[in-house]
């Protein structure tokens, strides 16, 4: 039975085993008990941005623990009754959501299935859901040196899932303004300036029937398909732009000239580089903007751009509204 539980993450002066939990998420249950299964396992994906007028997502799924993790985490006299848990977070960085369920009965190898709930008035764009082995005990003897003894002590990690419940946006609000003006040049759709601390993409607004499906708020028909498909279109090309630019400016210090830029490095360095971690991450990346040629560069990030939009979604959708009228 799953229940609440706290999960820490700190720097770990102990023995920790990394990626020593393993999680698979199988299916989403909704309210009227319809499954979504579309799983991209190799991104670690669910989008389940295509369901509508849902309140609660039951995300159903297996963990387990790899063999050796134990002896590599826990002395040899508590491996035999491990005083240990699997703690399964959730967590959404847009609406600051940490919630955090534990399992406590299990054996090594053993694949346990759970099912968390997540509330749709709790959660925007994406949520992650984590597993990690802790300590639920304090240790009641001198530990040899090297293991953690504390009660709540992360012993190991998972590679992380991500649940969409938003269709990507422009990245705006954050770090981008969106604004109109009058193009001299007439045949552009869209400008972007980004060497400032707020980049501005700029829209041609003598296109008045373009401006006014891009600012519908519509959420259903003919007007919202093309929206969207409009938008991923323009996206594509501004999330490259902001991409590279971000890349050129990381330091070997893994520091950014412009805040806006650590902002879109998190959203794409997860997908270019999805087991690495954050600083790793965007040594990589600078590394490979400095040292690869231009088509290489183009094509790495294209890839990401394309995983992050999912553009075919959208046009199908486009698509399919379009063979009803």
């Amino acid at each position: 039975m799953l229940k609440t539980a706290r999960l820490r993450r700190d720097f770990f002066p102990y023995k920790y085993r990394d990626k020593g939990v393993d999680l698979e998420l199988t299916r989403v249950v909704f309210d009227n008990d319809e499954s979504w299964d579309q799983i991209d396992t190799q991104r670690r994906l669910i989008a389940i941005d295509g369901y509508k007028d849902w309140e609660t997502a039951r995300v159903q799924g297996k963990v387990s623990i790899n063999d050796g993790v134990l002896k590599d985490v826990l002395p040899p006299n508590e491996r035999e009754k491990p005083p240990i848990a699997i703690s399964i977070a959730l967590r959404c960085s847009e609406t600051y959501l940490r919630q955090n369920f534990c399992e406590g009965s299990f054996e090594v190898g053993e694949k346990i299935d759970f099912e968390i709930p997540v509330e749709r008035s709790d959660v925007r764009n994406t949520v992650d859901i984590v597993a990690g082995l802790v300590r639920t005990a304090e240790a009641d003897h001198i530990v040899e040196d090297g293991y953690a003894a504390f009660n709540g002590a992360v012993l190991s990690d998972c590679r992380k899932w991500e649940i969409r419940v938003d269709p990507p946006e422009l990245p705006a609000g954050k770090f981008l303004d969106i604004r109109y003006k009058s193009f001299k040049e007439k045949q552009k759709l869209f400008k972007l300036e980004s060497d400032s601390e707020n980049p501005i993409l700029w829209l041609n607004g003598d296109y008045t029937d373009i401006a006014r499906i891009l600012n519908s708020k519509a959420t259903r028909g003919m007007e919202a398909r093309i929206r969207d498909v409009f938008f991923d279109m323009i996206s594509h090309q501004v999330w490259t732009q902001l991409l590279l630019r971000a890349g050129q400016d990381i330091t070997e210090d893994e520091e950014v000239r412009y805040e806006w830029e650590h902002a879109v490095l998190n959203e794409l360095l997860t997908i270019l580089f999805p087991d690495a971690e954050e600083q790793e991450a965007m040594l990589e990346f600078r590394d490979f903007v400095h040292k690869n040629d231009v088509p290489s560069l183009i094509e790495m990030v294209d890839d990401a751009v394309q995983a992050k939009l999912d553009l075919p979604k959208q046009m199908t959708a486009l698509i399919t509204e379009a063979l009803r009228q």
